[in-house]
């Protein structure tokens, strides 16, 4: 892969490497099963060891994406506009659990708020496709389904945000490497962003 295709590619290749998002998947699904106290995920420790390992893994799969797609650098405005909506997910994400629990909603705010962000942030920085309306659409749906009532909206909203975390990451690694092929970035061009 050369550094043109690296540069026509640079608004969508940092989100696109869909393989980070599957150690966050597992860790909001473990998260989940411990706050739950499930078998053996009751253990703190087996959290804080599993989040460990998943942080282990998201370096390794940072390196494999720099090894075999190089690195692009987003432009300042993409880096900013990422900033704004972490934060706004954040925010968001607290904001909505304690209105549903304030309230006792039917419905899972946390799961709201996660969806809505995640389609916030793919529509502002590659675009919606169809595989991004199918899994978060999903995800929204499932938190608006009134069946969170008795349930305590957190811990169980974990495990459906981990399972379309897992899915969106899988997907978009397969977006990327159907549009950009398992090539190898020359040495010279490890960098080819702004």
């Amino acid at each position: 892969m050369d550094r043109n295709s690296l540069l026509e590619a640079g608004p969508t290749y940092t989100y696109l490497r869909g393989l980070l998002a599957v150690p966050i998947g597992v860790v909001f699904l473990l998260a989940g099963a411990t706050y739950l106290e499930w078998g053996p995920f009751g253990s703190p420790w087996l959290f804080w060891g599993g989040a460990l390992a998943c942080l282990t893994a998201g370096i390794g799969v940072d390196r494999f994406y720099r090894r075999h797609y190089g690195r692009v650098t987003p432009p300042r405005e993409a880096r900013i506009r990422d900033a704004v909506w972490t934060v706004f997910g954040v925010a968001a994400l607290i904001g909505f659990a304690v209105v549903d629990s304030i309230f006792e909603l039917p419905v899972n705010g946390y799961v709201l708020a996660y969806a809505l962000m995640m389609f916030g942030y793919i529509a502002t920085s590659i675009g919606l496709k169809l595989r991004h309306a199918v899994v978060w659409g999903a995800l929204l749906l499932a938190g608006l389904l009134p069946v969170w009532n008795g349930v305590d909206d957190v811990s169980v909203g974990l495990l459906p945000m981990g399972i379309a975390t897992l899915i969106g990451g899988l997907l978009d690694h397969a977006a990327l490497v159907s549009n950009l092929g398992p090539s190898r970035v020359s040495a010279g061009n490890g960098n080819a962003g702004a």
